[in-house]
């Protein structure tokens, strides 16, 4: 078994060999944060405009929907790109978040944030993919998503701590403007690493043909690749639709009364701890054993421990079991991802289209999880529904489990 000693050595190691991986790790951190924040933020700033939690969902589900929306054309738009102008774009369109945000007094101006927050979402995660692809080693891909989790995790960690320290009764301008300064320092980095992040292991081809926007054909290929995908875009579609119940209904949990002042920040803390763990572990988790099957048990222990929270009062308790909860989560997506990454290097020709799949499933999700969470929430209560919805996805990971074949090898013709 792994020891803290062994786990620094191998640190030591993976930051020699890997320099640009952690220099794009670290603006990533900042990038998140910025996220995190606004996160935190959209449920606080819909509920307090007068907005009902079931709307809240709806309005929050949306983001997803742009993104869908958006995924489409992603094929067409970067298909020739790199990770670097990906990043430069995202943080541009991400820049209009804050502002428009903070200005939403009406559904229709929530509405335009949220396609905002979808269409910059959607790409971080197809930059990133391009990244852990094209810079590190195929049987690497599992072992680099958990430290680019690991900092993506540690911005979502310290994101609540620091909303939690300018959130009083009522919403001010204040975490807004903290948030633009994170994303100011992530546009920073992404510019001056970007001069120390050339050469370097390249592992996908890019493909020489040049194929024009068609909407038929596009969703011709997605039919084809997704077909052979479909475990893994369902097991990412329920992972995310757990994460978006708890970000949306998480901030909400001060109102309560549960026990303990600033609940909701210490709750989404315990949630986001686990990823700093596992992250750096997940390489070896997974190193004999299938990623799929390892995501899938995750999954089922995971979920099973989310509904376990309607067992508890006690608020030490319930963080307790909410970290233990997402220890078992925090090993699916690294997981998954890595899997994701494998296909791509296998299929390099079809790689947009597997990262657009991979990211509509996501959207998907997050377009779902709010949605549940929000009448969930007003209905049954905030807790008693992420309960419901992480024994759902047990449920769900025990079916995939037992029809995923051992191996899936994609064949588009």
């Amino acid at each position: 078994m792994p020891t803290l000693h062994h786990l620094l050595i191998n640190i030591k190691k993976y930051g020699v060999r890997h320099r640009p991986l952690y220099y794009f790790s670290l603006m990533i951190l900042f990038f998140v944060t910025f996220d995190g924040i606004m996160t935190f933020l959209v449920p606080l700033a819909i509920t307090e405009a007068g907005i009902s939690e079931s709307k809240m969902g709806l309005i929050i589900g949306f983001s997803s929907v742009a993104g869908i929306v958006f995924d489409f054309f992603l094929c067409w738009l970067f298909r020739k790109s790199s990770y670097r102008k990906i990043m430069t774009v995202m943080i541009l369109i991400a820049a209009l978040f804050p502002f428009v945000l903070w200005q939403a007094n009406s559904i229709f101006l929530f509405l335009v944030a949220m396609a905002i927050w979808g269409f910059y979402f959607d790409l971080l995660s197809i930059g990133t993919f391009d990244f852990i692809g094209r810079r590190t080693a195929f049987d690497e891909h599992a072992a680099s998503f958990g430290i680019v989790q690991f900092f993506q995790s540690l911005g979502y960690l310290l994101a609540p701590l620091l909303v939690g320290l300018f959130i009083g009764k009522k919403l001010g301008v204040e975490p807004f403007v903290m948030a633009t300064v994170f994303l100011a320092i992530s546009l920073v980095l992404l510019f001056f690493f970007s001069s120390r992040m050339a050469g370097g292991p390249i592992t996908i081809k890019q493909s020489e043909e040049k194929r024009k926007l068609n909407l038929a054909k596009e969703f011709f290929l997605w039919k084809r690749v997704g077909r052979y995908l479909l475990p893994v875009l369902t097991l990412t579609i329920v992972l995310e639709v757990i994460n978006g119940a708890v970000w949306t209904l998480g901030p909400l949990l001060d109102g309560d009364q549960l026990g303990l002042n600033g609940f909701a920040s210490f709750f989404l803390f315990a949630f986001e701890l686990p990823f700093l763990i596992v992250g750096w572990l997940i390489g070896i988790l997974t190193r004999n054993r299938s990623k799929k099957k390892v995501a899938f048990i995750s999954l089922i222990f995971g979920g099973i421990l989310l509904f376990s929270l309607n067992l508890f009062s006690a608020p030490l308790l319930l963080l307790l079991v909410t970290f233990l909860a997402s220890v078992c989560i925090s090993m699916s997506w690294p997981t998954i991802n890595g899997a994701y990454a494998d296909y791509i290097a296998e299929t390099h020709k079809y790689q947009r289209e597997i990262e657009s799949l991979e990211d509509f499933s996501m959207n998907i999700g997050f377009v779902i999880g709010p949605i549940i969470a929000g009448f969930g929430g007003g209905t049954l209560g905030h807790l008693p529904t992420i309960g419901l919805i992480g024994i759902t996805g047990s449920l769900i990971g025990v079916l995939l489990l037992i029809i995923t074949p051992k191996e899936i090898k994609i064949k588009v013709n």
